[in-house]
């Protein structure tokens, strides 16, 4: 019928049609108890994307509060898959866009890590809790940073979370994602000032060394640029070059002992005034 009239179709004008298709059956079985079968189709049709089993689902009167075994709401498991129709008309049927599962991982956490750009905005543009952090200490932007979607941590940036985010164990976003040799979001998160040198509880490792033991050389060369200390040594008493090389990363060790090695090129100073000849005595 949208296509017969010419009118262009939109993912919210999905999610409203869909919500006021099954508004007058819900209000009539709203003094009824939840059917199972239908709560277990939402879940599935969440997880899947299909905004028809969704609308289906919740017709046939599914628990809007329910969770599967690992405690995710439909709303994450649509989030989790990128669905975005399929978070759109769950949010507008009034699900909690920041109910958390039994970790502690919100909606818009399984859609940083997934990297569903479209996904993450509609969650903010729902308020969903940036700053939550699930049983771990990780907000959204560490989970973005182990994802590795550049845009995703952008976004994410733009809308106020710290560059230097940490989690429980002092684990930055830089940490992570120099770990897991994602380069793009290291860029991004250096372009934004997070700490080069920040330093963990666990084992006082940076993020140079997170770098090193994982074999990334790009990300060593970016966080070189970036002046990291090259002479940090983490609780065992190693230096990032010493952890490249005891994970047998032998080209980072290398590269690392070379920049060690470099010395850095003196500031120019200013010229020494010349020296004035004293005057010849006169005979």
């Amino acid at each position: 019928m949208l296509r017969w009239l010419g009118v262009r179709r939109s993912p919210w004008l999905v999610a409203a049609i869909a919500v006021a298709a099954i508004a007058a059956t819900r209000a009539r079985a709203a003094d009824k108890k939840p059917d199972k079968k239908a709560t277990a189709a939402l879940l599935k049709a969440a997880k899947e994307g299909s905004v028809a089993g969704v609308t289906n689902a919740i017709a046939g009167r599914a628990d809007l509060t329910a969770c599967d075994e690992d405690g995710n709401t439909p709303l994450a498991l649509a989030a989790a898959g990128g669905h975005l129709e399929a978070v759109q008309a769950l949010l507008t049927a009034g699900l909690d866009v920041n109910k958390a599962d039994s970790y502690g991982v919100s909606p818009v956490m399984e859609a940083a890590l997934g990297g569903h750009l479209a996904v993450v905005k509609a969650l903010i543009a729902a308020k969903a809790d940036l700053a939550g952090e699930d049983h771990r200490g990780r907000n959204a932007l560490l989970h973005a940073a182990r994802g590795g979607s550049g845009p995703v941590v952008q976004e994410l940036l733009a809308a106020g979370l710290s560059p230097s985010s940490a989690d429980g164990e002092a684990q930055t976003a830089l940490h992570l994602a120099a770990r897991d040799g994602q380069l793009e979001v290291v860029k991004g998160l250096l372009a934004a000032k997070a700490d080069v040198n920040a330093r963990d509880q666990r084992t006082s490792a940076t993020p140079l060394m997170n770098a090193a033991s994982g074999g990334h050389i790009e990300v060593a060369k970016e966080l070189l640029a970036a002046r990291a200390n090259l002479a940090l040594k983490n609780k065992d008493g190693q230096t990032a070059s010493d952890v490249a090389a005891d994970f047998n990363h032998p080209e980072v060790a290398d590269l690392l002992k070379a920049a060690a090695r470099a010395k850095p090129t003196p500031k120019p100073t200013s010229p020494a005034p010349p020296k004035k000849t004293p005057p010849k005595p006169t005979p």
